[in-house]
């Protein structure tokens, strides 16, 4: 019975000292591992607050371009200024009879359209300025100015914001041959300037 006692105790005294050795065998590896947790969570508290301070500015930034975007529209600026190719018509436009091919006799009436797009508005007092001014002028098939209409100015404002502005004018020719028919239009509030040309026949 002693001798079993005595080999227990002999056999817990081991294990004792067993586990107490390996305690110290891993104490180095243990400090390690607590060493990098703490590590890892100060850099993911570190990454945390990058997170949060670049948020913070993207939320800033996104903020400054909605803001310009406000302005932008309300402005009235940000599309292109266009002019649409010139079109020809027999009888007075928009709603008159269309010639497609642009060729006239000698002494016809030709009506010259087209549109503009893109231009500023101007919010002022609760309506909308514009001002632009369209120049019209005609070469011959060398490209020498031969005839330029008086510049037109359309300086108006409008309860609501215009999409579009049209161009209308006519003209007689009275010499046969190719004839380049060139628009210009400058818008002074945005400083841009546009053009469009076409062709014309007289026979």
């Amino acid at each position: 019975m002693n001798s079993y006692r005595e080999l227990t105790i002999t056999l817990l005294t081991g294990m004792v000292i067993g586990l107490m050795i390996g305690a110290i065998a891993y104490q180095p590896y243990i400090q390690t591992l607590t060493s990098e947790n703490q590590e890892l969570k100060a850099l993911y508290q570190s990454i945390q607050e990058s997170y949060v301070t670049l948020q913070y500015e993207l939320n800033k930034s996104q903020a400054k371009v909605n803001y310009l975007d406000m302005l932008v529209k309300t402005a009235g600026i940000g599309e292109n200024l266009t002019l649409d190719k010139i079109a020809f018509y027999f009888s007075k436009p928009p709603n008159g009879e269309l010639n497609p091919n642009a060729t006239y006799e000698r002494g016809d009436i030709v009506w010259i359209y087209t549109e503009l797009s893109g231009f500023c508005c101007k919010k002022l007092n609760g309506t909308w300025a514009i001002d632009v001014i369209f120049c019209l002028r005609i070469f011959d098939a060398q490209g020498q100015l031969i005839w330029q209409f008086k510049p037109l100015r359309l300086n108006a404002t409008y309860d609501e914001k215009p999409e579009k502005l049209w161009y209308r004018a006519w003209l007689r020719p009275s010499t046969p041959g190719t004839f380049i028919i060139t628009l210009i239009a400058y818008d002074k509030i945005s400083l841009k300037s546009t053009a469009t040309s076409a062709l014309l026949t007289i026979t």
